[in-house]
């Protein structure tokens, strides 16, 4: 990766970080600007911890929602089996036809209020579909490589393999699907909360929006509060941006590079 690359993650990385850091400090000696919300907490240290709390619970969502179409991919290319691809284009046929409402209201009937199984459950399920779609030419193309053929016959372990060859190798494939299930992550976010899907103590954006949309008209400390939430994660995304800017020199590029005369 890059130097523009990781400046931008650590920027992204860091005002998350900063937005927690600064309203659990808030909180813990009991630092306040005066205003409240309708728990008696203050609306600065709950902005920043709620959209902290969003930003990394989008974080961690969109890691676990890649595993699985990831997992079928790679085993679906490294069989070489006509059978196991052409079985993975139908399932992502039969999928995406899905609407995405349909999967809120699958995920939201089995696991009640819980916003955040929610969340996972409905954007693992969008993502499978679309995940897999991307991935599975990029792991056939690499799996017929001729660096991954040599290693295949070496015995080298899957492991070795999938951290020296497949990972980087896919990494630019994998990056455009992150940043739009990140993305996704952040709008469920907000659409429960106005929903109403969820704790209403839950230190969430979605929760502020909700605050902002009730009780905005008498208290316009809300809506700042939802617009300056909103502007942190327009932040982030905007340094986030270069993960997917410019096309990455994947590390076997690279070696064949160095073993040119």
């Amino acid at each position: 990766m890059d130097s523009t690359r990781i400046r931008g993650l650590g920027w992204a990385i860091g005002i998350v970080l900063l937005a927690l850091i600064v309203g659990h400090m808030m909180r813990m000696f009991g630092i306040s600007i005066g205003i409240s919300d309708e728990f008696g907490r203050d609306i600065l240290s709950s902005t920043l911890l709620s959209t902290a709390n969003s930003l990394l619970t989008a974080t961690w969502t969109a890691f676990i929602a890649l595993m699985p179409p990831l997992i079928v991919g790679y085993f679906a290319a490294v069989s070489g089996s006509v059978i196991a691809e052409k079985t993975v284009y139908g399932l992502v046929r039969v999928l995406d036809v899905i609407p995405l409402f349909l999967w809120v209201a699958i995920a939201y009937v089995g696991f009640g209020s819980s916003g955040h199984l929610i969340k996972l459950i409905a954007i693992s399920l969008v993502a499978l579909p679309y995940v897999l779609g991307l991935s599975l030419p990029s792991f056939t193309r690499i799996a017929r490589a001729p660096f991954s053929l040599n290693a295949k016959f070496a015995h080298t372990p899957a492991f070795t393999q999938i951290w020296s060859h497949f990972l980087p190798n896919a990494l630019p494939v994998l990056a455009y699907p992150f940043a739009v299930i990140f993305g996704l992550c952040i709008t469920f976010d907000a659409a429960l909360g106005l929903l109403g899907m969820g704790a209403r103590r839950e230190l969430s954006i979605g929760m502020l929006m909700l605050r902002a949309k009730e009780q905005g008209v008498t208290d316009s400390a809300l809506i700042w509060s939802t617009i300056g939430g909103l502007l942190i994660c327009a932040l982030v995304f905007w340094h986030l941006r270069v993960l997917i800017a410019a096309p990455v020199r994947t590390a076997s590029e690279q070696r064949q590079q160095v073993a040119l005369p």
